[in-house]
């Protein structure tokens, strides 16, 4: 049978002209295709055959033909693949030829139709034809021939199309099964088609990444646009290291390949290739390229040599040693390296015992080209394949020469270190990384009062030291941590005595010998010596400043408060005048108004006398100048008072009123007192006056007064509720003058009465007392006036301080702690 292409030019009225040609082969000749094996399935009215109007047989007997009145019983015997083409006779559906052929699509949507028409179907036909028929033809031109050779031309084409599906969507498994991303865009750049791996590797989901621009893959827009100026100018690019991102703006490193797409005409359609992610790649390059520079920065000689003792690798400091460049060792044997003779009696054996799996080590002399003779630690390290196979032999070679030497030096001077230590005056503590006590020197031993053989190889929190371990262990830990040396001043801590002092600790840290832990030196310094003179200093300024502002102060207020005192006083003399002058108008008055003279003015002198209350002034008057008098009065004593309690400090001691110098201080702490408790005195009056230093003495009175109004306030609150009562007493006893101040506040707890003249030791809340004022007040009291202060307490019912002043300033007093 030949075949013919069939194909169908329009005429002019809108018709449709089929013409037959045959097909020319490659070598000119003309064949024809049997398809024997095809079904065709005819949808309409006829049966057993094909045919005209006129009713003209045409059958096909070539084709196995099924014939079916009508769509719906077609549809019991169509499936996907059942008939290779479907005959549609249009006149069997008449009406409804659009719904029919969308029923057929559905249940076979690869068999190709063609439409038989009559002459007033065609225009419907060639409607049908865009949603999914093949082809249309008019039944009035049909011949079995054309008939058969269109029937052919339709299963050969369809069969084709079937192979290039299922080529495509071989095509397309292996697309979207391949490893790397896989990628096109069209000219504008922009993503048309992906595959799976793209979208797993830039984490989008497909109808995000359709459409997206190509520039928004790229890390850096510089890279883009000169891969796009790459690309315009030389057309492709291959394995192109370059930066991109992910959705989630992660960086990636990736291999990119573009070539063009390009139309029939030769114009750019767009760009495909591959993308693989090599970020891993070049962490490990980066890795390696760290190793790399570790070994060649490295002050150790490291080589790697091969079972047949040739070397495969060897870092900078190994090829500096022997003044040659890499590729002049690398590449070639031990013995032509180190020589024949050395490399079989020394090396060799070192090589063998290393393939064999042992780790040699020793020490000795070697000579280098470049540095000459070296002590050398050496270590032979076997290298294993994943096989578990000895393959290599890794070398690593430390020059020891400088230790070596230094050892010696080192060992003598450790001796003339423990001479230095102890011969230090400060505290040296030092604590090992596992926090034993290694060295504990005198100082130590007499400050703590702990002998040296009791703490060392002790836990360091077991050494017995009673100080602030809080304090020194968070300062112990931040040392360690910060490996700075830390430094905490004024830790409190108790002598052997008992007795507080303060410690300047310095906590400095040091490696053992792995470098890998710490341990710690403690040196500190008492400074409660010095302290306690600071904070005397610190006092004495203080009480000096105070009492040149209160001297000042009074100097300024003693003058207004004359003159005041001084008119006031006029007025009280001259009011007394006026008084009298004014009961002789009174009578002179009385006077005019018996006698009936003048009533005029005597009604307008009765108002006016009226008016300005004159009785009244008369008689409340001289009670008001008198309370003012009384006032300036009291603010002169105060001035007194401020006066003599600022007594200038002197270098000697002078003869004092001990009376009045307690009087004026009581005087100055009435602001402290008056408020909580009465002040009551019992001077001896009989007293001499007491050689002493007074401004110290009134502090130490005004420590003591202040000390009791705080006392009686703990107990009475703030007094509403009633006060209590401070006592001050004097009285000579032989060549000595007694003071007691005496108070009914809450008495000193049991606990406290040993530590109550100690420096910095206080009973009161933060803010309100330094701890300070008892400590200067003995000091001052026993030390530089020679005379003692003891007190008596009973808790909860007060306190009674007993100064004792000697009259005989070469007199030694003895002074009891407590009584």
């Amino acid at each position: 049978m030949e075949k013919f292409c069939v194909s169908y030019d329009n005429r002019k009225d809108g018709k449709s002209v089929v013409t037959e040609k045959p097909v020319q082969t490659e070598n000119n000749m003309t064949q024809t295709q049997s398809i024997t094996t095809a079904t065709v399935l005819l949808i309409g009215k006829l049966s057993g055959s094909l045919a005209d109007p006129e009713g003209l047989d045409i059958a096909v007997p070539q084709f196995k033909t099924r014939v079916t009145p009508s769509v719906d019983v077609a549809l019991r015997f169509l499936e996907p693949d059942t008939f290779d083409v479907i005959l549609f006779d249009l006149a069997a559906e008449s009406g409804h030829e659009e719904e029919s052929l969308a029923r057929l699509r559905a249940k076979a949507p690869n068999t190709p139709i063609l439409f038989l028409t009559d002459v007033d179907d065609e225009y419907i036909a060639m409607r049908l034809v865009r949603p999914g028929s093949q082809e249309y033809l008019p039944k009035s031109i049909i011949s079995p021939k054309l008939l058969a050779h269109i029937l052919e031309h339709v299963i050969v084409r369809s069969r084709e199309l079937q192979t290039y599906r299922s080529a495509e969507q071989r095509y397309r498994q292996l697309f979207e099964l391949f490893p790397d991303a896989v990628y096109s865009t069209n000219a504008e750049g922009t993503l048309v088609d992906f595959n799976r791996a793209a979208l797993e590797m830039f984490g989008y989901a497909r109808d995000e990444m359709m459409g997206l621009g190509a520039e928004l893959l790229f890390a850096r827009f510089d890279d883009y646009d000169a891969l796009v100026a790459h690309l315009s100018e030389h057309g492709s690019i291959t394995e192109h290291e370059i930066r991109m991102r992910r959705k989630d703006g992660a960086e990636l490193w990736c291999l990119l390949t573009a070539t063009p797409n390009r139309t029939p005409e030769g114009e750019l359609a767009g760009y495909q290739g591959i993308i693989r992610d090599i970020t891993h790649r070049k962490a490990l390059e980066e890795e390696w390229r760290r190793y790399e520079f570790i070994v060649n920065t490295s002050k150790e000689y490291m080589t790697l040599v091969d079972r047949d003792y040739v070397y495969r690798a060897a870092n900078e400091s190994y090829c500096t040693a022997h003044g040659k460049k890499p590729e002049e060792i690398v590449g070639r044997s031990v013995a032509q390296v180190w020589g024949e003779g050395r490399y079989l009696t020394k090396i060799k054996e070192n090589f063998d015992r290393c393939f064999a799996g042992d780790e040699v080590h020793y020490q000795g002399w070697l000579s280098f080209a470049a540095l000459g003779r070296r002590y050398m630690d050496v270590t032979y390290y076997p290298y294993y394949n994943t096989a578990g196979v000895v393959t290599h032999a890794v070398v690593v070679s430390r020059d020891i020469t400088e230790r070596t030497r230094a050892e010696a030096a080192l060992q003598h001077a450790h001796a003339q270190q423990q001479q230095l230590l102890a011969s230090i005056p400060s505290i040296l503590i030092s604590v090992s990384p596992e926090d034993t006590v290694t060295h504990w020197n005198t100082p130590a031993e007499n400050t703590f009062g702990i002998p040296e053989k009791e703490v060392i190889g002790k836990p360091f929190l077991e050494c017995g030291i009673r100080w602030n371990w809080v304090e020194i262990l968070e300062q112990v830990n931040d040392c360690r941590k910060s490996v700075v040396t830390a430094n905490v001043n004024d830790v409190k801590y108790t002598r052997p005595d008992g007795k507080e002092g303060f410690l300047n600790v310095t906590i400095s840290p040091f490696a053992d010998e792995t470098d890998d832990q710490l341990g710690f030196l403690v040196i500190a310094q008492d400074v409660t010596e010095r302290k306690i003179l600071e904070s005397q200093l610190g006092q004495s300024q203080k009480l000096e400043a105070i009492g040149q502002l209160a001297a000042g102060i009074a100097h300024e207020i003693n003058t207004p408060t004359q003159y005041v005192g001084d008119n006031i006083r006029f007025m009280q003399e001259s009011f007394t005048d006026m008084a009298e002058l004014l009961e002789k108008y009174r009578k002179l008055l009385e006077k005019v108004k018996a006698d009936g003279a003048h009533p005029e003015l005597v009604a307008e002198i009765e108002a006016a006398m009226e008016e300005s209350d004159v009785d009244f002034v008369v008689e409340e008057l001289p009670a008001a100048i008198e309370q003012s008098l009384e006032g300036v009065g009291r603010v002169s004593a105060i001035v007194r008072a401020m006066k003599e309690f600022s007594h200038p400090g002197v270098e000697e001691k002078s003869a004092v009123d001990i009376n009045r110098a307690i009087e004026s201080t009581a005087t100055v702490a009435r602001n402290e007192w008056k408020y909580v408790a009465d002040m009551k005195t019992d001077f001896a009056p009989d007293l001499p006056p007491v050689p002493c230093f007074a401004g110290e003495l009134n502090q130490v009175i005004l420590n003591i007064i202040v000390n009791a109004a705080h006392a009686i306030s703990d107990r009475v609150g703030d007094g509403s509720g009633g006060k209590g009562t401070i006592t001050i007493s004097t009285r000579r006893d032989g060549d000595w003058v007694e003071i007691r101040i005496s108070d009914t506040g809450t008495g000193i707890p049991e606990a406290a009465r040993s530590k109550i003249f100690d420096p910095f030791f206080t009973t009161k809340d933060v803010g309100r007392g330094t701890g300070q004022g008892l400590a200067i007040s003995h000091s001052v009291i026993v030390e530089k006036h020679r005379g003692s202060i003891t007190f008596e307490t009973e808790t909860g019912k007060g306190t009674t301080f007993i100064i004792r002043l000697p009259l005989d300033p070469t007199v030694v007093g003895a002074n009891g702690d407590h009584a």
